[in-house]
Parts: structure tokens; C-alpha cells; sequence
């Protein structure tokens, strides 16, 4: 019982940092802020294929 309030309290915190956006058919979709991440850095565009998505090279990306 002692536990039931952190745990409630805890995913109100964690659900209020969510996103959640609707897809069409199951389509990949990243979301990223850009006041933590360099845009730039990020592997994105004509790069991205089906065998590869923007965290493939996690890496290389930069914050801000």
C-alpha cells in the first residue's frame, strides 16, 4: 500500500512526458526536440530506408 502512491505518482510523471501521435499503417515515426538535439547530426532524409532509421548511427548525433 506504502508503494501504491510513488508508483502512481511516478507514472503521472512519466505519462506526462509522452508523445503520442497517430501513424498510418504502421509507419516508423521519430520525434525528437530540438532544444536537446542537433537537427544536423541527426541520420535523416534520403537516408533513411526501411533497413535503417535516424537512431542507426545513435552516435553520431549531437546536443545541443
Amino acid at each position: 500500500e506504502e508503494r501504491k502512491a510513488i508508483y502512481k505518482r511516478a507514472l503521472e510523471l512519466s505519462t506526462g512526458l509522452a508523445v503520442e501521435i497517430p501513424t498510418y499503417q504502421r509507419k516508423n515515426l521519430y520525434v525528437y526536440n530540438k532544444d536537446v538535439i542537433k537537427a544536423d547530426s541527426l541520420f535523416s532524409g534520403e537516408d533513411v530506408t526501411p533497413f535503417q532509421s535516424p537512431i542507426s548511427f545513435i552516435w553520431n548525433v549531437e546536443l545541443n
